[in-house]
């Protein structure tokens, strides 16, 4: 089972490096409390993620994080996964994760870092796990927020170079104090060393936004 505390040292790592705000890493660290509606999948999670864009994934304090404890789990361009002894992993990217990233336009663009996502990964395919993953929708609507979902049915999710069975995901309701989406993952992770998929994060049902092109030509 995740620690909190083991959780926390983490997230506290990348706050000093200058790459997570505290309200952020409150967020995150607010999933481990009795009564929140992510409580019960973290009590059958594998491991934590937080995904952070940043400008540039080559300008990260690598060496500060390694140093840290971490260990570089996968890497590509622009894409980086750090994974921890806590079972929090810090991810960072600077390429489109999300259907949101397709519509940024340089006016518009978000400052960076900031916090993407977290996410609740449910590696074990095992009944409980299976419940628990199951359980998100009807507590997303239970507690007011949008939510998505992708995968199932024998369709992975692929984005990035990597993928796992089936996602939901849960947005936060309009007001709230709660930020970020939070990604629920289900399966093994299977990671590609040759090809990337492009099943970007929906964007937030709520909004009525209209879904962007998929992974467009570069410019």
């Amino acid at each position: 089972m995740l620690s909190r505390e083991q959780v926390q040292e983490t997230l506290a790592k990348a706050h000093a490096f200058g790459l997570l705000d505290q309200g952020a890493a409150a967020e995150v660290i607010a999933t481990f409390d009795t009564a929140s509606p992510f409580r019960a999948a973290l009590d059958v999670a594998d491991c934590m993620h937080v995904h952070i864009k940043v400008d540039d994934t080559a300008s990260l304090p690598r060496a500060a994080l390694l140093a840290g404890g971490a260990v570089v789990d996968n890497e590509k361009d622009g894409y980086i996964k750090f994974a921890f002894p806590s079972g929090m992993n810090l991810i960072f990217s600077s390429i489109a994760v999300a259907q949101d990233d397709l519509r940024e336009t340089p006016g518009q663009r978000r400052p960076r870092p900031f916090l993407d996502h977290f996410g609740i990964d449910l590696r074990n395919p095992a009944p409980g796990t299976r419940s628990a993953y199951d359980a998100i929708p009807a507590i997303a609507d239970r507690n007011g927020y949008p939510h998505s979902s992708q995968g199932g049915a024998g369709k992975a999710v692929f984005c990035c170079h990597v993928s796992v069975a089936e996602k939901h995901w849960v947005y936060p309701a309009r007001g709230s104090e709660r930020q970020a989406p939070v990604e629920i993952a289900f399966g093994p992770l299977v990671v590609s060393a040759d090809s990337s998929g492009c099943d970007l994060r929906p964007s937030d049902p709520s909004l009525g936004v209209t879904k962007p092109a998929c992974c467009p030509p570069r410019t």
